[in-house]
This record gives structure tokens, sequence and C-alpha cells, in this order.
């Protein structure tokens, strides 16, 4: 059993060394070293319970608070003692879900690889030919336990006007999307290289879309907003319950994340197999009467 601290203590030595145990902690969950947590932090301390549950929000882990002083007759390990414990956070897919997925995202993103080569050479085509630039667009996304990774596109903007940080969020009308890239993004061609992101196992076929590193909705960074770390419990998707459902495009308001953030933590708290079969077959339909594309 590992022991962590946190970082709410008096003295800077202190509060630094509680720093590295959360880096410390954050390195053994993305390694898949740490599936279960205990937060033995007294009960009556609820304001830092809280801060530290907020941190493993966006973590794909169990975590119990343990609750001393309540009998019970169940035994968890703890020096032999019996301690009843309350779980705040539960891993969306179990050990086999997992691995299922894995499989089936894996051999699917290599089908649809081989399957869609013609496509996708034409594509990379035409956006080399009817723009300067370079084909694909690259940026920073978040993944799985809040990780950073690279995400691939069809590149759709004039070279000139790249946006890799997304201060600035494509709109209708945009005079900065190429006239080629106004049908990938209609009809969301210009996603299909991610799934080079999915045998890379960065993404899954299915999840929340993963939103940019430096995305902001009015001013205020998405991390802000309540509950966002925990969209991040799962791999994101190249298609998600939220864009099926008619959110996708831009953010112009609070209300349009909070609406498409219902949608990601209810695909979290409810996955299935047979939901991600559910998603992938109205993806297909959507597709052919595109919503909120541009």
């Amino acid at each position: 059993m590992e022991l962590f601290s946190d970082q709410l203590a008096s003295n800077d030595e202190v509060a630094k060394s509680g720093l590295a145990d959360f880096d410390r902690l954050n390195t053994l969950i993305c390694n898949g070293q740490i599936n279960r947590i205990l937060l033995a932090t007294p009960p009556r301390e609820a304001e830092r319970i809280a801060t530290v549950v907020k941190h493993l929000e966006g973590m794909d882990v169990d975590v119990d608070v343990v609750l001393n002083g309540i009998p019970t007759y169940s035994r968890v390990g703890l020096g032999g003692e019996d301690v009843c414990l309350a779980r705040v956070l539960r891993r969306p897919l179990t050990t086999r879900q997992a691995f299922a997925k894995s499989v089936v995202d894996r051999i699917g993103a290599f089908f649809l690889l081989v399957l869609l080569s013609p496509l996708l050479l034409c594509l990379a085509l035409l956006v080399k030919l009817t723009s300067e630039g370079p084909i694909f667009f690259r940026q920073k996304r978040f993944g799985i336990n809040n990780k950073v990774f690279h995400v691939f596109k069809f590149r759709t903007l004039y070279h000139r006007h790249s946006d890799p940080n997304s201060q600035r969020p494509v709109t209708k009308r945009d005079d900065r999307v190429t006239p080629v890239g106004r049908y990938l993004r209609a009809l969301s061609l210009d996603e299909l290289p991610q799934l080079l992101n999915v045998l890379n196992g960065d993404m899954s076929l299915v999840g929340p879309r993963p939103l940019p590193v430096g995305l902001k909705v009015q001013g205020t960074f998405c991390f802000e907003f309540p509950h966002y770390r925990a969209r991040h419990r799962v791999r994101p998707g190249i298609t998600g319950l939220a864009q099926v459902n008619g959110w996708r495009g831009e953010m112009q308001v609070p209300e349009d994340l909070t609406n498409r953030l219902s949608f990601d933590l209810a695909y979290v708290d409810n996955y299935s197999l047979l939901l991600d079969a559910k998603i992938m077959l109205a993806t297909c339909v959507a597709l052919l009467r595109p919503k909120n594309a541009y």
C-alpha cells in the first residue's frame, strides 16, 4: 500500500512535498499502477476532502473515504481493523471492460484505416493542392487521466490562421476556413486522421470529444466549470453521446459547454459496449444530415 500526502500544509517545505506526492500519484495512475485510493482524512475536514476529490475527479480510479468511528463488519486490510468506507468516485470501466474496449478500438481503427485509405489519400491531396501549409493539423488536447496528447486532424484553416491554442474557435462562415475545409468540417471528414490517435491508444472510437487545453468559453477556462475533469475518466472519442444528440460545433455561452458536459458525464456513468455500438450507428445516421458543423 502506497501512502501519499496532500498539499494542504502550512510549512512551505511540507507543502512542496505534498505537491510532489500529487505528481507521483498522477504518474502512477497514468501508468496503470494504481486503480483505487483510500482517503484517510477526518470527516470533519470536509473542505480538505473536497479539494482532494476535485483533483482526483479526472482520474480513472476508485476513490473511497474512510469514515472512522462507524462500526462495520467489513475488513479492508487497514491494519486489521474494521472500517467503514464511503465511495465517492467509481471507475467507469472495469478491467475487463477497459481491455475489451481497447481491443475493439484498435482492431476497428486498423480496419477503418485500411478500408478508408483511398479516401484518406484523396482528402490529403485536396488539402495539400488547394492551400499552402501542412496536410495535418496537430493540437494539444486532454485525454484520459487529464493527460495531454496531440490530436490529428486534416488542416481546414489557412495556414497563416493556424490556431493551435484555440484562442479563437471556428464560427459559422468563418473566413479562416478554406473552401475544401468547409466541406471537410461539415461532413466531419477532418476528424478521420484521429484513427491514428486510436491506434496509438490516446483515443477511443467512442467517448467524450477531446477539447483543446486552452479552450475558454466567454473568457472562462473550461477546467473551471464544475465536474469538467470528470469527462477525463475515460479515453476521449472520435464521436460521442453529446455529438449524436446535436451538441457539436462552437461553444459561445457557458450553457453550450454545460449541456455538452451533461451528455459526456452520462456516457461516463453509463458506459457499455452496447452503448458504444448505438452511438456508432447514430453517428453514421447523423453524418447523412450534418448539423452544427462548420
